[in-house]
């Protein structure tokens, strides 16, 4: 349980990939999606009460996400919860030096940062168990500081963890992807959410989120 529950504010960590940035647009010639940073991402959905800083790794996936929780690791007592979000794995994405730019929105201070991806086979078995042993990495280093953390996944579960919760929540490709009130996509580009897609994924997180805060 986070010490601060909904009674009082608290201070969240997000990790997550592009799909944690602010929302996205089509481009101008409809051909693939660009970031609007005029509108927000889901965690603006999120409860009002609480403040939440955000790292979005574009193109980055766990093993960024580990880099950056070691780099982080002197700052992590500074926050009563963190929200990880899972994406498609295997990724192989260097950490960046630092972020690309940051945008205040609210209480939610977004980092987001362009990460150089490489080529990695999903069906390579060592490439998938080098991703897992840093999914263990990053429950280790989170249950070592006692912080309580919550995932959601746009994939089926990579893993399963023993600190590490996972919201009661299916994969979001499900829910979203090709459904054209929500996904921005095209013959030849899968795209990300628009404005309206993140307000619906705020809100089912945050739904989740109270139950395992509260209950």
């Amino acid at each position: 349980m986070v010490h601060g529950q909904f009674g009082r504010v608290s201070n969240f960590l997000i990790i997550g990939c592009s799909y944690s940035t602010c929302s996205w647009d089509y481009s101008a010639d409809k051909t693939h999606d660009v970031r609007n940073f005029s509108q927000p991402g889901w965690w603006s959905f999120l409860d009002k009460t609480h403040r939440y800083e955000v790292h979005a790794f574009i193109a980055g996936g766990l093993y960024t996400y580990l880099g950056f929780l070691k780099s982080f690791e002197h700052r992590l007592s500074s926050f009563d919860a963190i929200i990880l979000q899972e994406t498609y794995e295997p990724r192989i994405s260097k950490l960046p030096n630092e972020y690309a730019d940051y945008y205040n929105y609210d209480n939610c201070d977004v980092y987001s940062y362009y990460c150089k991806r490489f080529p990695a086979d999903e069906e390579d078995v060592k490439v998938n168990d080098y991703i897992r042993k840093c999914s263990e990495q990053i429950d280790d280093l989170l249950m070592k500081h006692g912080i309580p953390t919550y995932v959601f996944a746009w994939n089926p579960k990579f893993k399963k963890y023993k600190w590490c919760e996972y919201l009661d929540l299916e994969p979001l490709k499900k829910i979203f992807f090709f459904d054209e009130r929500y996904h921005l996509f095209t013959t030849k580009w899968l795209g990300h959410i628009n404005l309206d897609g993140n307000k619906k994924i705020g809100k089912m997180v945050n739904r989740e989120l109270r139950k395992k805060l509260n209950g």
